[in-house]
């Protein structure tokens, strides 16, 4: 088992950014790191070929490499290695997964982790090449105004915010060289002491994390999402074209399977005498059905559609049921069909009616409601103050696929905020979606 992590001129892969340092480090703390200049004025690492060959050596004869943000490294390593990389993802560990699922609400940089679960502070090494980074950034300016010094709007680095010193973290040491600093010079050393501290840190928090996904009963779901690295790996290196004539064959093909399965299922179910009744897919305008509708933007005719067609909604805008004149609304105020984004406030977000009877009747009270399933389309119902409910976090956890409180608890065994639950959930993937699109991405690219 090795960890790996790459150092590099910046974060913008596709606009110029490469490594210009390796470091890799084994189970035993053993360490091995490649370091190369960087041209000031191009920004280029001088990359030695000799060097590569070294470090696919080492990545081939590997069992296990474990990496903190997969995708980023192994993207970074193809552009020195000009897409001739040979990866294999089944080696591959993530902390940065690992650190998700066993603490979604909570930081997942490599210095949190490596403190909440190894009780090791290697903040002194990123404060030290922080430190060293823009004095020498300081010096560059004054001395070499020709050097390419990262900032804010230049066209190769589209990502560079106010503070770009991490896109330098290479120049303290083309200071010392053009200098030519004493070899005991702290700018020599300061990238490569704070780059295989990474490295050593990223293996030993692994191993910690292993064992919690395994106490938890986690390791499944952890080796699940691992195999969606190499899928949006490559939808970030490829890209995905859609074509629009393939999706309309492929709904009707589905659909046709669909019915021919469902009248299988049928048939087979008669062999035994037995009626067998599917879930209706639409249309469903009769008979009890076992959990209430969705609130949507359909329905003010006649027809009244349990599953599609049984509620009118309209989204309120912030403030617009503030009790503060002078603070309302931009606009009307409200919307229909719509929603705006859910907030966490305790103001009514929208407000629905179910059209009831031939009339499509709705009035409302001054008390709340519960919005019910009744049957009978000629029943006269009054839907009062149809203020309609958040959603709890158990069902957003099911929204999203997830177990029944999946999001409850923390890594340190207390007990989540709604209010952080709902952040976490809104911010995450539906488990089976992400599978499903990764399955087919996969099958079509096979």
């Amino acid at each position: 088992m090795i960890s790996l992590d790459t150092e590099t001129t910046g974060i913008d892969l596709r606009h110029g950014a490469k490594p210009f340092f390796v470091t890799i480090c084994d189970e035993n703390d053993n360490q091995s790191f490649w370091e190369w200049d960087v041209n000031p004025i191009t920004r280029e690492p001088e990359i030695q070929y000799e060097d590569l060959k070294e470090i696919q050596t080492v990545i081939n004869e590997s069992d296990e490499i474990v990496l903190q943000n997969t995708k980023f490294d192994v993207a970074a390593l193809q552009t020195i290695f000009l897409g001739e990389l040979q990866w294999n993802w089944d080696k591959v560990q993530d902390t940065l997964i690992a650190g998700h699922l066993l603490g979604s609400n909570e930081p997942h940089d490599l210095t949190s982790m490596a403190l909440k679960y190894l009780r090791v502070n290697i903040q002194p090494y990123e404060d030290r090449l922080d430190k060293a980074c823009n004095e020498a950034r300081r010096l560059a300016r004054s001395e070499y105004p020709d050097w390419r010094i990262a900032k804010k709007g230049l066209p190769e680095m589209p990502s560079a915010k106010e503070k770009t010193w991490k896109y330098d973290t290479w120049l303290p040491r083309a200071i010392a060289l053009e200098k030519d600093y004493k070899s005991l010079h702290p700018w020599w050393r300061v990238c490569s002491e704070y780059a295989n501290t990474d490295s050593a840190i990223t293996i030993r928090l692994w191993k910690a994390q292993e064992r919690l996904l395994k106490k938890r009963g986690l390791w499944n779901i952890y080796r699940e999402r691992c195999k969606l690295l190499r899928v949006v790996y490559e939808i970030e290196r490829k890209g995905v074209t859609l074509s629009g004539q393939r999706v309309q064959e492929s709904i009707k093909k589905f659909v046709e399977e669909s019915e021919d399965l469902e009248q299988r299922c049928t048939n087979i179910a008669k062999s035994y005498d037995y009626e067998l009744e599917l879930p209706k897919t639409g249309n469903n305008i009769s008979g009890p059905i076992q959990i209430a509708t969705a609130c949507n933007a359909h329905g003010g005719t006649d027809r009244h559609d349990f599953e599609s067609e049984t509620f009118v909604t309209y989204a309120i805008q912030e403030r617009a049921v503030s009790e503060n004149t002078k603070n309302g609304p931009q606009g009307k105020g409200f919307q229909e069909g719509l929603g705006f984004t859910l907030e966490a406030r305790h103001q009514q977000q929208s407000v629905a009616y179910r059209t009831t009877g031939n009339n499509g009747v709705f009035e409302t009270g001054d008390q709340i409601g519960a919005l019910n399933c009744a049957t009978d389309p000629n029943q006269q119902i009054v839907n009062v103050a149809s203020a309609v409910r958040r959603l709890t976090p158990r069902e957003c956890e099911r929204l999203q696929a997830f177990p029944d409180d999946w999001t409850r608890w923390g890594a340190d065994g207390k007990e989540i905020s709604n209010s952080a639950r709902y952040r976490i959930l809104g911010n995450a993937v539906t488990v089976n979606v992400a599978e499903w699109i990764g399955r087919r991405i996969m099958e079509v690219t096979s």
